[in-house]
C-alpha cells in the first residue's frame, strides 16, 4: 500500500472532551467544547531510557554491551491560550468557574489542585496536497490526558498569554475508536465520515493522520456528548 506523506501548518481548532477518572468520555449535556482561542499545542514525549550494562574483561576491553530499548512513559503537553476561556480552563484543570450576575462564565478561581481527565483533539491545515473532492486536514488525538497546571504569566504593556502545562498522557486509554466522526469510512459510494478505523491501543498515547473530514465548528461553550 502506498504511503501518503503530508505536511502540517497552522492549527484550526481543538476539541476537549471531559472524561471520567478512568479516561472514558463522559456522555452528558455539557462535556465537550470546541475552541480556536489558543496559540499552540506543544507535546513533549518523555522516555525512560534503558539501563546500559557494559561487561569488561580483565584487560579492560569490552566483552559485551547490553542496553534495553527506551520506553515512552508519557507525553507532557502544554497548551498556550491568547484568552481566558473559563469553560476550557475548568475542563482541563478543574478550576471553579466564576459567573456574572446574568449567569455567564466570566472567569475562574485557582486554588486546590483537582485531578481531571480529558481527551484532546486538534486539526491543522495541510498545504501542498491536492484537493480532490475534499480539503485534507491533519488530525491529532491525545486520547487520555490528566492534570494540567497554570504556568507563570505577566500583566504588563504587552498582551498576556496563559499556558496550561504538564498535561500528561496516560496508558490504557479506553477511547477505542472514539465518540466522533473524524475520518472517512468506506470507499466509493459507501464513503462517509465515521469513527477511527482502528481502536486506540493500550500503550498508544498519540494518534495523528491526514483526514478528509473537516474540523468541527467552534462552540459558544460546552455542548452535549451523545451516547
Amino acid at each position: 500500500m502506498p504511503s501518503k506523506p503530508w505536511p502540517s501548518i497552522r492549527a484550526e481548532v481543538m476539541r476537549i472532551t471531559k472524561e471520567d477518572i478512568c479516561g472514558a468520555p463522559v456522555v452528558g449535556p455539557a462535556t465537550t467544547i470546541v475552541t480556536d482561542g489558543f496559540v499552540s499545542i506543544s507535546p513533549s514525549p518523555q522516555y525512560e531510557e534503558g539501563t546500559e550494562t557494559v561487561e569488561k574483561n580483565a584487560n579492560g576491553k569490552i566483552a559485551w554491551v547490553d542496553k534495553p530499548k527506551d520506553e515512552l512513559k508519557y507525553i507532557s503537553t502544554s497548551i498556550a491560550f491568547n484568552l481566558v476561556n473559563p469553560d476550557v480552563f475548568n475542563m482541563i484543570m478543574g478550576s471553579p468557574i466564576v459567573l456574572d450576575g446574568d449567569g455567564n462564565a466570566v472567569g475562574i478561581r485557582l486554588g486546590e489542585t483537582v485531578k481531571t481527565s480529558f481527551g484532546l483533539e486538534g486539526w491543522s491545515d495541510v498545504p501542498g496536497v491536492p484537493c480532490v473532492g475534499a480539503v485534507p486536514y491533519g488530525y491529532f488525538l491525545w486520547p487520555w490526558l490528566q492534570g494540567g497546571r497554570l504556568a507563570d504569566f505577566s500583566l504588563q504593556n504587552e498582551k498576556a498569554s496563559f499556558t496550561i502545562e504538564n498535561c500528561l498522557t496516560q496508558a490504557g486509554a479506553p477511547w477505542a475508536k472514539g465518540p466522533y466522526n473524524v475520518v472517512i469510512n468506506g470507499t466509493g459510494g459507501t464513503a462517509a465520515p465515521g469513527k477511527l478505523l482502528t481502536a486506540i491501543g493500550p500503550k498508544e498515547h498519540l494518534h495523528m493522520q491526514q483526514t478528509l473530514v473537516p474540523p468541527p465548528a467552534v462552540t459558544a461553550g460546552p455542548v452535549a456528548l451523545a451516547a
